[in-house]
This record gives structure tokens, C-alpha cells and sequence, in this order.
């Protein structure tokens, strides 16, 4: 295949999970990218989403971000005419409602145990839920994000409701509890103490690495035997290893999606 250059960032919206983990680290390996590439050569394609959701990641995004993040809407039945070279995919939902769709270079995170094996993808991951040939860790692109304040509330990310309504209910009006669909805008800036309490396998824990970035204060609750990644990220951020999840050009998806080569 004749490389044209033409590279991007490919992201399936869901209506029911309009702003999760995937969409951030999204946005943020585009803004890593539009670093080493010419303009024209990336773009951020957001599948099925309408205008409607389309306004709220908008104005999430000017909350988060301290640059602008263009995304374009496109149908899946488009992928196909936009002649990309290279695609990276941060989630295996997003890649299999677009492998039928799109035969060229994909980059994929492998971020939960799957069964696709095609020649034109490269999977990345590093545990053990994930199939993978190279290993890499996803990282988050904290230096885009803009400077918070100091804040006095305790937030309760917590995706089970019921668990987290049952969380020291006398002082509920000092807490922020977690909205399992779109985030409180500027959340950072309303607290100073996190309770994470982990219920079930949790492939996107990004709040672990912000908290401790933004100088915010979290507590691990353990209601769960299931082992992820959130007490290995909580351990070598305490340990002073928190640069170890920083996104910069060293990563390797980062790195692959630069190159015009596909191994």
C-alpha cells in the first residue's frame, strides 16, 4: 500500500456512555499527534454521533483541555472514502463496529480480551485481560490539561450508584457522586479528596493518575477481588512513578502511527 499520508484518531460514540475514559485518552493521543504530524495529515473522527452529544463533548472538552479539539462526525459507511493510511482505535467496542467498514493500518489498544485477528491490526496492551503483540501501557496527555484550583469537596467515583449512595449517607452534602453518563464540569476545581471505590474489572481508571497530578488527595475502597490496573497505577504513583503514565512521543502507538511502516 502507497502511503498518502492521511492519518487518524477513530472513536465510536455510545449514546448510553456518551463521555467515558476512551473519548479523554482519545482527545489526547490527537493532541500528542498534531504534535509530530503536519496538520493535514490527522484528523479525530467520531463515529455516530449526533449534534446534540456532539455540544456536550464540546463544552467537556473546554473544560479539560487547554487547547482546542477539533473532532469531525462521520458515518461508519465513510471510513472506507476517506482513503486513510493509518488509523489508531483505543478500544475494541470502536474497532469491532469499524474493522467491516475499513482495510487499511489500524493501531489498536487492546483494552479488554478479544477475538479479531486480522493482518491490517496491531494490538498494544500490557495486561493480562488483554491480547496483545507489543507491549505498552495507555497513557494519559496530563500537560494538556488546564491548571485547577484548590477545592473543598470529596468526589465518589464509583460506577455502581447503589454503593456509592451508601457511602457515609450523614455527610452526603459535602460530597460530588460520580454521573454514570456525561462528568461534572470542573470537578477539579470543586475538590481536594477522592474515594475511589472499585466494584468490577475497570479498564479506563484515568482519575487515579489526576488525582494524583492535579495534587488531589484519593483513597482506594477495595470492594472487589477482581485485579486491573487501578492498585498498580495507585502503587507507582505513591512509589513516584507517575511520569510513567504520561503520554509523550516515546509511546509506542504514538511512535507507530508516526512511522509510515505497519509492524
Amino acid at each position: 500500500m502507497v502511503s498518502n499520508n492521511k492519518k487518524a484518531i477513530i472513536y465510536f460514540h455510545q449514546e448510553n456512555n456518551k463521555i467515558n475514559g476512551t473519548l479523554f485518552y482519545c482527545a489526547e493521543y490527537f493532541l500528542e499527534l498534531r504534535k509530530h504530524l503536519m496538520p493535514t495529515e490527522i484528523n479525530f473522527y467520531i463515529i455516530n454521533l449526533n449534534d446534540k452529544d456532539q455540544k456536550i463533548i464540546e463544552e467537556v472538552f473546554r473544560d479539560k483541555y487547554k487547547l482546542e479539539i477539533n473532532f469531525i462526525q462521520i458515518k461508519v459507511t465513510q471510513l472506507r472514502g476517506l482513503n486513510l493510511d493509518k488509523i489508531l482505535v483505543l478500544d475494541i467496542n470502536t474497532l469491532m463496529k469499524i474493522k467491516d467498514f475499513y482495510r487499511g493500518n489500524i493501531i489498536a489498544f487492546s483494552n479488554k480480551e478479544h477475538s479479531i485477528k486480522q493482518k491490517n491490526i496491531v494490538f498494544y496492551g500490557s495486561y493480562h485481560y488483554q491480547n496483545y503483540k507489543h507491549e505498552c501501557i495507555l497513557k494519559l496527555g496530563l500537560d494538556t490539561h488546564r491548571d485547577v484550583s484548590k477545592g473543598h469537596l470529596t468526589f465518589i467515583s464509583c460506577p455502581n450508584k447503589r454503593l456509592a449512595d451508601n457511602w457515609n449517607p450523614e455527610l452526603k452534602k459535602d460530597y460530588i457522586f460520580k454521573n454514570l453518563n456525561i462528568p461534572h464540569i470542573g470537578l477539579f476545581d470543586k475538590i481536594d479528596l477522592i474515594i475511589y471505590i472499585h466494584v468490577g474489572l475497570d479498564t479506563n481508571n484515568r482519575i487515579i493518575i489526576e488525582a494524583f497530578y492535579h495534587n488531589k488527595e484519593i483513597i482506594i475502597q477495595e470492594s472487589t477481588n477482581i485485579k486491573d490496573s487501578v492498585q498498580e497505577r495507585y502503587n507507582d504513583c505513591l512509589k513516584g512513578n507517575l511520569n510513567k503514565y504520561l503520554l509523550n512521543k516515546n509511546d509506542l502507538m504514538v511512535q507507530s502511527m508516526v512511522k509510515d511502516t505497519h509492524e
